[in-house]
């Protein structure tokens, strides 16, 4: 766990934190490769208090990633982050992103049609250092379940094509 005592927290210097609030309280410390993979780890649980900040803190954040050689999955929520912070009027996700089963989407959305795209074709592959390994096969045998189907479903992805 990254840690900071209350001295050297205060020696860093204000570009060492992705975020400053309205009152000055300097928030989620990207000093290093601990705090910034901290600051990724607690980004959605951070509440910013003006408009645009959460999108400000995204991109410090991300920088910070840069710099200290973490890689980033690019779709972790920077668009999204993006459109509900106003900073973008618009942008294009998965319907994964915005929507958990049994709660309503966050947003406006407007789901392409099929007919608009090829179908999106996702595979998965036993290698062969997993043929003989239970949970590797068991994975297997669950996505080609009827309840692997329901939850790909519940996410917004359509039936899977054989």
């Amino acid at each position: 766990m990254a840690t900071l005592d209350t001295a050297d927290r205060d020696r860093l210097r204000d570009r060492s934190f992705a975020w400053i609030d309205k009152q000055g309280e300097r928030h989620l410390p990207i000093n290093d490769e601990a705090h910034v993979r901290n600051a990724i780890a607690r980004f959605d649980q951070t509440d910013f208090d003006e408009p645009g900040a959460k999108a400000e803190a995204a991109r410090r954040i991300l920088a910070a990633a840069k710099k200290h050689g973490i890689e980033v999955d690019p779709g972790d929520d920077a668009t999204v982050v993006m459109v509900h912070s106003g900073q973008a009027e618009l942008g294009f996700v998965a319907l994964s992103q915005l929507r958990v089963p049994g709660r309503p989407a966050r947003g406006s959305t407007w789901i392409v049609p099929a007919g608009l795209h090829a179908p999106i074709r996702q595979d998965a592959v036993l290698l062969a250092a997993g043929r003989d390994q239970p949970a590797a096969q068991a994975l297997l045998a669950w996505l080609k379940s009827a309840s692997a189907r329901a939850e790909m479903r519940a996410w917004g992805y359509d039936e899977p094509v054989p």
